[in-house]
């Protein structure tokens, strides 16, 4: 759609630089006003490839906003790749360090678990001891026992088999106490074994989980950097694109612009073959004139009253120009014409130019002017409604009709010529 608009806006351009409605652009094959009318066609023209290159530039901010925006995104998921860089770091530190606790509680899960089998081995002949003990306890009882021990032949014998028996009776005990410490030991190196268990579990899951919450966020990260990546060449792209197309109207403008000035050069010597004055405006100032030569009804409520020369309004500030070369042979105020010029052309000629912002004058008397020279302003001095610019043709004496004497077609209703 831009590139349309732009190839529209260039081929208007060539059109207006060779025709205008059809009719040659040339003093001698247009009026004036055709001139103007072209004028104001290739401004409209040119102010519109201004603005559309305006709306252009906005679009190549925006981007330009956008691009920045997404660097500093970019920059601060930088920041978070860093952190968890060392959030990474830090979890294999742990990991290391819990590898090493997991071989160590590994270790002494081996440890505990070969002494639990030695002690149970011992528990185990030991217990086949004491039943051995126990169950010839049960079959001979006490009375055996004191049998056997009385019906010795001799007292060497009694005393022998006394001490046999209390041997007996003292290893019994000990078997009996060496169950009770091999109970508790293992008691406590089940615990020891359990405990080391525990917490082989508890860091191989906290390892476990760590992983995978680094896999998440780096997951995760990775994401936003590719939807970043997409987004920045898609801005770039665009924001290029943007500067091309501003370049290309920058050169349509060029072009455009020219043939304003061809078109202005066009009225000038328009000006300069049709008539020895040119209009007191500069080419291209929006006008309207408001009053004409001749009798009128008087704007100030002063009745039906004779117009010395034409009224043209128009913005105040412009400038207003000498209509051919001269001499200055007034210029002050007055309460009527407020600051006013006058300046004679030779033959007896001299026109008047009234009503000048204050301050705006660029001219006293006994300069020489030329044509087309800036003298003062368009203001509303004196006896004015508005920003105006009063122009007399004065010849000899004698205001005339300066419709006589302006190049033709600056304005339409024409009449009282002399």
């Amino acid at each position: 759609m831009k590139k349309t608009a732009l190839i529209c806006i260039a081929l208007c351009a060539v059109m207006l630089l060779s025709t205008v409605s059809g009719i040659p652009l040339s003093a001698e094959g247009a009026t004036y006003d055709e001139l103007q009318d072209s004028l104001e066609k290739a401004k409209a023209v040119y102010n519109a490839a201004v603005a559309e290159r305006k709306n252009a530039q906005n679009r190549l901010s925006e981007l330009e906003a956008l691009i920045k925006d997404i660097d500093n995104k970019r920059y601060a998921l930088e920041v978070q790749y860093a952190i968890l860089e060392e959030k990474i770091a830090y979890i294999q530190k742990e990991q290391e360090i819990t590898d090493s606790l997991i071989a160590a509680y590994t270790e002494r899960q081996e440890y505990y678990s070969g002494l639990i089998e030695d002690q149970q081995a011992q528990l185990d002949e030991m217990l086949e001891l004491y039943a051995t003990v126990l169950r010839y306890s049960y079959e001979h009882g006490d009375t055996s026992t004191f049998a056997i021990i009385f019906n010795s032949s001799d007292f060497t014998q009694f005393l022998s088999r006394l001490q046999y028996f209390d041997n007996i009776i003292e290893y019994n005990d000990t078997i009996v106490g060496s169950l009770k410490k091999i109970e508790a030991e293992m008691t406590e190196l089940q615990g020891q074994y359990d405990s080391a268990l525990d917490n082989l579990t508890y860091y191989t899951e906290m390892l476990s989980d760590q992983q995978s919450e680094v896999a998440e966020t780096q997951a995760a990260m990775d994401a936003i950097a590719a939807e970043y990546d997409l987004l920045y060449g898609e801005y770039l792209k665009s924001a290029e694109a943007e500067q091309d197309l501003i370049a290309e109207m920058k050169a349509d403008e060029e072009i455009l612009y020219q043939s304003i000035k061809d078109i202005e050069n066009q009225i000038l010597n328009y000006e300069n073959n049709v008539s020895d004055f040119r209009w007191p405006l500069e080419v291209g100032v929006w006008y309207t004139v408001t009053s004409y030569y001749g009798w009128r009804v008087d704007p100030l409520g002063r009745g039906y009253k004779f117009h010395s020369g034409i009224d043209i309004a128009a913005g105040g500030g412009n400038k207003v120009l000498a209509v051919c070369d001269g001499v200055v042979t007034t210029a002050k105020y007055h309460n009527s014409y407020g600051n006013y010029v006058v300046i004679y052309h030779g033959d007896g000629v001299s026109t008047l130019y009234a009503h000048m912002q204050n301050g705006s004058l660029q001219v006293k008397v006994g300069d020489k002017v030329t044509k087309g020279q800036w003298i003062g302003r368009v203001g509303t001095t004196g006896d004015s409604t508005g920003n105006h610019l009063h122009f007399s043709v004065i010849v000899n004496g004698e205001y005339l009709n300066p419709d006589n004497y302006l190049p033709d077609g600056y304005y339409v209703k024409k009449y009282n010529k002399k």
